[in-house]
């Protein structure tokens, strides 16, 4: 399960927040206390932001850019801190991302073995005058959407 940093942070400051821990702009980053740390990011103001980050409580933790500035919201910056502060942080947030993707993957599969169960079931009880009005009805509908080549 993603750390309360990554939950509460949106989806685009997660990976934002990775992006800028990659490009080495996590300047400073120090153990302030049990379960906080403080830094500094170089954002796309000139002076680099000041973040204050909670591991237990991230809502608590505070950047002065103008995206989080006196609101309860878990930006980018504090994002890479999280991934400076945390040695093994980025293997586990890309490890459950592809859990995640995996797990939509294998249900997206098995829908569709499921639909086409559906569908042969469906056509196997059809009598052939059925199947074939199914047919026609089907070939007219694609060409009315000017799908299929004129035979």
């Amino acid at each position: 399960m993603y750390h309360p940093v990554i939950k509460l942070a949106s989806a685009k400051s997660a990976w934002r927040g990775l992006d800028i821990y990659h490009a080495n702009k996590v300047l400073t980053c120090r153990k302030i206390k049990d379960k906080w740390f403080e830094g500094t990011v170089q954002g796309s103001a000139e002076q680099p932001y000041h973040v204050r980050l909670s591991l237990e409580h991230p809502r608590n933790s505070t950047c002065d850019c103008p995206h989080a500035k006196g609101r309860i919201v878990v930006c980018k910056h504090k994002v890479a801190l999280f991934f400076k502060a945390i040695p093994d942080a980025e293997a586990n947030f890309l490890r459950e991302v592809e859990l995640e993707e995996s797990l939509y993957n294998a249900a997206l599969e098995h829908e569709a073995e499921e639909r086409h169960r559906e569908i042969v079931s469906y056509v196997l009880g059809l009598t052939k005058a059925q199947l074939q009005q199914q047919l026609i009805n089907a070939l007219e509908e694609l060409d009315s959407r000017d799908r299929i080549d004129r035979w």
